[in-house]
């Protein structure tokens, strides 16, 4: 940098605002990684740069609903474990039977929506994407996310919904005291639930 190039600097620092101060502060601090380096000239050429391009998981805007929880981690499940095996569920467990398929699941990441309008499991399930864009839970992973995150779980009674594997839906409660309850109904069901409950779905976050 030469001596003109300097005082330009220092002349033009003096009256941007702090917040672009700081900014620039913590820009002239990272981009000594000669990495950051390169990305950031790429940036400034405006070309792609910092792993643009690479497949994420990504939460969109849903005007059915409103995010509450994202990133949520689901360990990854050996498929042993089902609704009723676990024993978190001592409420009871309800409802559709299951059918046995054991699956192994690696480590994923879930997120948590509160309704905001009306609908049926098809129009409101569908407002994530198709069946295989969204996914689907197995038992194990629903027991997962319920020991792991049972915090996240709608109270006063009311529901959180997963989409099961094979056509049905897992609705989680709490029932007067504070045991978990599940009933497995269908996902065809044309059951209208009222956005005034503020029913919680939980939706995996797949790679897109």
């Amino acid at each position: 940098m030469t001596k003109d190039m300097l005082g330009d600097l220092v002349r033009l620092l003096v009256t941007v605002s702090n917040e672009t101060l700081a900014l620039i502060f913590d820009c002239v601090q990272k981009i000594s990684d000669p990495e950051m380096l390169s990305e950031f000239k790429k940036f400034l050429r405006k070309e792609t740069c910092w792993g643009a391009g690479v497949k994420t998981a990504t939460v969109k805007v849903n005007k059915f609903f409103k995010l509450l929880f994202k990133d949520l981690k689901i360990d990854a499940t050996d498929g042993s474990e089902t609704l009723k095996s676990s024993g978190i569920f001592t409420g009871g467990v309800y409802g559709q039977t299951l059918p046995l398929n054991p699956k192994i699941t690696k480590a994923v990441k879930a997120s948590v929506w509160e309704m905001a309008l009306d609908g049926i499991f098809a129009k409101l399930f569908s407002s994530f994407g198709s069946r295989k864009k969204r996914g689907t839970w197995t038992e194990h992973q629903v027991v997962e996310f319920c020991r792991s995150h049972r915090d996240k779980l709608r109270t006063d009674g009311y529901a959180t919904f997963f989409e099961i594997e094979g056509g049905f839906v897992a609705n989680v409660r709490f029932v007067g005291d504070g045991r978990l309850l599940v009933r497995v109904i269908r996902f065809s069901r044309a059951y209208l639930w009222n956005a005034q409950s503020r029913n919680r779905f939980v939706i995996l976050q797949l790679e897109t």
